[in-house]
């Protein structure tokens, strides 16, 4: 019997990977929030060597985590998988942001624009998982 876990095509977690952290260089952009980021990111960030690293990392466990909730729920539509994901971030990413923006009292701006980014992003790794199963 095979395991849940092993039942995920590690192609499709690398691409819906890759294409939500591009979408993440957009979103933080000029073109995106990036011009009110700036102003309210935390000044440490920029300082940090190997964040984009290990926020890329982070983004392929996401995915793992996406893919296999949308290939062992058998979700087979696009808005279904969609609403997996916007569940998903309603359930346990946003509760989580806020949280972190509660107790770490940020600038509301960069919570909205950081929460505003994972839902984007969550919705991309839903959307791929399902339209490549």
């Amino acid at each position: 019997m095979d395991s849940i876990f092993t039942d995920v095509n590690p192609i499709v977690v690398f691409v819906a990977a890759v294409i939500a952290y591009l979408f993440g260089g957009l979103w933080y952009s000029p073109w995106g929030v990036g011009r009110y980021w700036k102003d309210v990111k935390a000044p440490q960030a920029d300082k940090k060597k190997d964040a984009h690293l290990w926020s890329f990392v982070m983004t392929v466990i996401a995915s793992y985590a996406m893919t296999l909730l949308v290939n062992n729920a058998a979700i087979d539509t696009l808005g279904d998988g969609l609403m997996l994901g916007a569940i998903c971030w309603a359930g346990f990413m946003a509760p989580a942001a806020a949280n972190a923006y509660l107790w770490r009292k940020t600038d509301g701006r960069a919570a909205a624009a950081n929460a505003g980014y994972q839902l984007a992003a969550t919705l991309i790794m839903a959307g791929i998982a399902t339209i490549w199963y």
